[in-house]
């Protein structure tokens, strides 16, 4: 996206809190923050180790703390605030609502009930593999919620036996054992104990075309078996891999047994500003279009993944210039940060 067309936006179609499904660390930042300082300080802070992080002196932090200053209680706690807030620093935790996030919801929603294969494959960094473990429960925040689901992650030296292996594992099922008895054993738990597969990075099978008809045709199988659903995750390169004409023989079993196609899109601006502003608060519109600056002239293209990896690059940036907001010079210095160590 170029500078112009950022500028052409309207400000009122950048409302975040809209996208915004958690603030990370939000019950430590929706207290009071002078009360924040105060228990610092019971904890054993002093009074000056306080003055440094808040910009007032030792002095009057001593007349907030014990409610005896008489001067302005409105920009002290603007300041304590500012300072609270980069002394938790951001977090990991920030999700937002993205369009491809709600795509892949509601794909293994009905994943989760069918007995047929679900295609789900889009450009990288968009998303794709912290949204399915958000679904399945594996963040913090929604581990009560945990899926009857299991998700395998191929690199790309699997074989038929690592992958089967890494199902049996997941499944508690022991796996030193020959690749023909893992299966039936596979084969019998699904049976009794239904789960949903979600097998991610499956785009890494392009690297081995030789063995990757037969991993993806042993997934058929047990899908064939035991009619649990079953989720294949990754870059275009999966429809790719699926659908090469070489193959066409090889892939035509699994093909027909495909109930549903999720192709994903780009991240758009409005995505990736909600995301900077779950972790920094409201973005403003000259750090907005420093950071778009800033990515034309560092790295290029920018998706989830390169803004999550900017955004750590920021909380260093701000904490080693004890920055209290987020403005143009730590966007910038953040991008070349990242440049300067090869990410």
């Amino acid at each position: 996206m170029t500078e112009a067309t950022v500028a052409e936006l309207p400000l009122e179609e950048w409302e975040n809190d809209l996208l915004i499904l958690q603030r990370p660390d939000s019950g430590v930042l929706d207290g009071d923050p002078i009360d924040y300082w105060r228990q610092l300080h019971e904890e054993g802070w002093s009074t000056g180790d306080i003055a440094r992080e808040v910009g007032y002196d030792a002095s009057t932090v001593s007349k907030v703390l014990s409610g005896k200053y008489l001067g302005d209680m409105d920009a002290v706690r603007r300041s304590f605030s500012d300072a609270r807030r980069l002394h938790v620093g951001p977090s990991d935790g920030a999700v937002i609502r993205t369009i491809n996030g709600a795509l892949i919801d509601e794909a293994l929603n009905e994943a989760e009930g069918s007995q047929w294969l679900t295609l789900i494959y889009g450009p990288p960094g968009v998303g794709k593999t912290s949204a399915i473990r958000r679904w399945v429960g594996e963040d913090r925040e929604r581990r009560a919620l945990r899926r009857r689901a299991i998700i395998i992650t191929l690199d790309i030296n699997a074989t038929v036996g690592s992958v089967i292996q890494s199902v049996a594992e997941s499944l508690g099922i022991p796996w030193r054992e020959r690749i023909s008895t893992l299966v039936s054993r596979i084969v019998e738990r699904l049976r009794c104990d239904r789960r949903l597969l979600i097998f991610d990075e499956v785009n890494n099978l392009t690297s081995r075309r030789g063995s990757a008809p037969r991993i993806v045709n042993t997934l058929r199988q047990i899908n064939d078996l035991t009619s649990c659903g079953i989720v294949l995750v990754g870059t275009v390169d999966l429809l790719h891999l699926l659908t090469d004409v070489r193959r066409r023989d090889e892939m035509e079993m699994l093909l027909s047994r495909v109930g549903k196609q999720v192709e994903l899109g780009d991240v758009s601006p409005r995505e990736i500003r909600a995301l900077i502003a779950a972790h920094f608060g409201p973005v403003s519109q000259d750090v907005w279009e420093a950071f778009w600056r800033g990515m034309a002239e560092c790295v290029g293209d920018v998706n989830l993944r390169r803004t999550a990896i900017w955004i750590q690059s920021a909380k260093r940036v701000m904490a080693i210039n004890r920055a209290r907001n987020l403005n143009p010079k730590v966007v910038r210095a953040a991008w070349k940060r990242i440049v300067t160590r090869g990410s």
